[in-house]
């Protein structure tokens, strides 16, 4: 019945929080512009009654910096997903020490067969900062990287789970 409940909470965190959110391609676009080019003036063309239509737009340093800090702030679905990421791997490491210490080994084949749980915590410490710190970097592909974090981390801990 525990893993059954485990499974379901890990579901629900990842499902729940997941909701993805598209960002405003226009805003994608300047973003983009000030990352590569350091902003200023550029072209955007838009669609206007069918047909395309091409509008300078021009910043000041101030509004590409604003800009620039809206699109690096965490929205509460990323934070969400980042906790969700770190629960399972805490999770990950503590059932590993339940099967460990139930004479269980590992499968994993970095760690050996029966490994120091205190060197599993550091490495899923390690990784987990790495993956944070890639979609910190990454703030238009923010919500994919932690999906997908979160889906390996969840899958590994529902593994567990299940083996206990």
């Amino acid at each position: 019945m525990s893993k059954i409940l485990l499974c379901a909470v890990l579901i629900l965190l990842t499902t729940g929080c997941a909701s993805l959110q598209q960002h405003n391609p226009y805003a994608n676009y300047i973003i983009n512009t000030i990352e590569k080019e350091g902003g200023g003036c550029f072209d955007v063309t838009i669609k206007k009654d069918g047909e395309n239509v091409t509008v300078e737009n021009c910043f000041t340093k101030e509004q590409r910096l604003q800009l620039y800090h809206d699109q690096r702030y965490w929205t509460r679905t990323e934070r969400a997903l980042a906790w969700t990421a770190i629960v399972c791997q805490v999770g990950d490491v503590i059932t590993t020490k339940l099967i460990l210490d139930d004479g269980g080994s590992e499968k994993n084949p970095v760690y050996g067969s029966n490994p120091n749980v205190g060197v599993i915590a550091v490495v899923k410490t390690i990784i987990t900062l790495g993956a944070l710190v890639v979609a910190d970097a990454k703030p238009l592909d923010r919500k994919a990287l932690l999906l997908g974090f979160d889906a390996a981390s969840c899958a590994v801990l529902a593994w567990n789970a299940n083996q206990l």
